[in-house]
């Protein structure tokens, strides 16, 4: 919390400027609310997956953002593509590498509940 706290303080005169302009602070509502359940979402992932193959998971934006992109009829081009593609290779790699799933325990003060 306190990271995302510090990394606000330089935007906070563009927030105070934003206030008068209602459709500006449902967007950027919106899109909070995006990133607030994408890193929820990758915090329940590091509970099944190592820290290293769910950063690299995580990368798998690189991807996606394309992919969306050309699905609401923006040119996205070739070399972005190729490097969509490059991710997508290394993704594959790295979970067909043979490695067992990673599967999390988490012990509460009286059970334990396996993920």
């Amino acid at each position: 919390m306190l990271r995302f706290t510090i990394a606000a303080i330089p935007f906070v005169p563009l927030l105070l400027k934003s206030l008068r302009n209602m459709q500006i602070l449902f967007r950027g509502l919106e899109l909070g609310i995006w990133v607030s359940v994408a890193y929820l979402a990758q915090a329940m992932g590091l509970v099944t997956a190592g820290a290293g193959r769910a950063s690299f998971i995580s990368a798998l934006t690189v991807i996606i953002v394309p992919f969306l992109d050309g699905l609401i009829g923006a040119e996205v081009p070739a070399h972005t593509w190729f490097g969509a593609f490059l991710s997508l290779f290394g993704v594959i790699m790295l979970e067909l590498s043979g490695s067992p799933p990673c599967v999390s325990r988490i012990i509460y003060m009286d059970r334990l509940v396996i993920f």
